[in-house]
């Protein structure tokens, strides 16, 4: 027998303009099998001249039209939700490039941490050293 080589969506839009039953309302069967949109015929096993079971059901002309619509919309939400992927992909590199810059600044402020540690010392020591009056008698600061 002669393999086939053909996607499964090719066969069920054959399958659509040759019964009028449409995609969404077609289930292929194969040796006891569904086949699955994954697939292609030649991997299910399917060749030339074998049987495939359609069940579905044949809608009337409103129902049709809304069933396309329908399909439509689950088009344009699966494109929405690709493009929802993509944004959290970018907002996730955004977030990882942010957390870098900011552990990069981090280190530069520890680096820099000993060195205002001393300062404020400095500036402690004297303020310390400085006396004050009060009810006349001499009081350090940090007492």
């Amino acid at each position: 027998m002669k393999k086939v080589i053909v996607k499964y969506e090719d066969f069920t839009a054959i399958v659509e303009s040759d019964t009028d039953v449409s995609v969404a309302s077609q289930t292929l069967i194969f040796k006891g099998k569904i086949l699955q949109s994954v697939n292609t015929l030649e991997a299910s096993g399917v060749c030339d001249g074998l049987n495939i079971m359609l069940i579905g059901r044949k809608h009337s002309a409103e129902q049709e039209i809304q069933m396309k619509e329908i399909e439509k919309v689950e088009k344009h939400t699966d494109v929405l939700e690709n493009w929802l992927l993509e944004q959290e992909k970018k907002v996730d590199g955004i977030e990882k490039g942010c957390k870098s810059m900011l552990k990069q600044e981090a280190l530069e402020l520890l680096k820099r941490a000993p060195d205002a540690t001393y300062q404020f010392q400095r500036i402690y020591v004297k303020l310390d050293a400085l006396e004050t009056e009060t009810e006349h008698q001499y009081v350090r600061l940090h007492q």
